[in-house]
């Protein structure tokens, strides 16, 4: 059955099957998915109006607001690309490994731009315009529909400045317009996590709203929360480990930004720990972590391809152009 043969769960629907089989309302609930409350409830409501009081109207009522991402297969994983400033020599390593491991999907995890015109917080000098973070993010997307038969892009909290600075009149797929037209294939997600299924469990890729200087430390607390392995972007820390459980593992996917380019980073010194970059792929149900020498050793990984140490320098003359 799909979703347009459903039917409609109302107390009335319900009441009907209930008063013409033999079953209890909890088995009723059962049958549709409903908790013994919800199924007592509705009929209840409707045994109302039987009795003369005002008919229920469920319609008036939100009912959703929209369901995550369920993904399966093979992806290439990404966040925190924070286009126009972005590492793109680290970028091409992502694609580059893509083609190699013959992955075709594309989950980019939040924060593609940086939306720095629209940040509520004070400025310490002018932000990038608009108009080059959009070039910027629109090269890198139709660089990757070029290259994947899949791309996804789910929410991150410099997704939101523009929502937020609009109070909630742009959604994802209004920013995706924007950028690539409407007729772009690339899939957009109002929520910032989604799930990946796989045989060795559910993993949970997220760009969560919390922030911890420790790595590692938000990731666990989500997998205790969600049950689920946990691949967290957002803090810009990298690294992998098992949760305090003992049963899921938890990662930070560190990003394709170019940290050295970020004013609010080196305008001023500061405590906050050293951002790491870095990007994942999931195969078969395992999560792969790539990052910056010595983590990943390149020349292995991609024999008779020069990595790349210090790509900052590029991207620094392309922004000042």
């Amino acid at each position: 059955m799909d979703d347009n043969d459903a039917p409609d769960l109302t107390g009335e629907f319900l009441y009907g099957v209930w008063k013409g089989s033999k079953k209890s309302k909890r088995e009723v609930g059962e049958m549709f998915g409903l908790t013994y409350g919800q199924c007592a409830g509705r009929i209840w409501r409707y045994e109302q109006t039987l009795k003369g009081k005002p008919a229920h109207r469920p319609e008036v009522f939100v009912k959703s607001i929209g369901q995550p991402l369920t993904l399966e297969g093979d992806w290439l994983i990404f966040g925190d690309v924070h286009a126009p400033t972005t590492d793109y020599d680290m970028a091409q390593l992502a694609l580059m490994v893509a083609e190699q491991r013959g992955i075709r999907q594309l989950l980019v995890a939040g924060d593609l731009l940086n939306n720095d015109i629209f940040s509520t917080y004070p400025r310490k000098s002018m932000p990038i315009p608009w108009q080059r973070e959009k070039a910027a993010a629109r090269h890198l997307l139709q660089e990757w529909l070029a290259f994947f038969d899949r791309v996804v892009w789910t929410a991150g909290n410099h997704e939101r400045r523009l929502s937020k600075a609009l109070w909630g009149a742009f959604e994802m797929e209004d920013l995706r317009d924007l950028i690539v037209g409407p007729d772009s294939p690339v899939e957009v997600s109002r929520f910032g996590y989604c799930t990946i299924e796989t045989d060795n469990g559910t993993w949970r890729v997220t760009h969560p709203r919390n922030y911890s200087r420790i790595p590692l430390r938000t990731a666990n607390k989500l997998a205790a929360i969600h049950q689920t392995h946990i691949l967290t972007f957002h803090e810009h820390h990298f690294g992998i480990s098992w949760a305090d459980d003992g049963r899921h593992l938890v990662a930070n996917g560190g990003g394709l930004y170019e940290w050295r380019l970020f004013e609010y980073v080196m305008l001023d010194d500061g405590t906050a720990p050293i951002m790491v970059k870095g990007f994942t792929t999931m195969e078969d149900g395992y999560l792969n972590l790539y990052g910056e020498e010595p983590y990943t050793n390149w020349q292995d990984v991609l024999p008779e391809t020069q990595a790349a140490a210090r790509p900052a320098l590029r991207i620094a003359d392309d922004l000042a152009a």
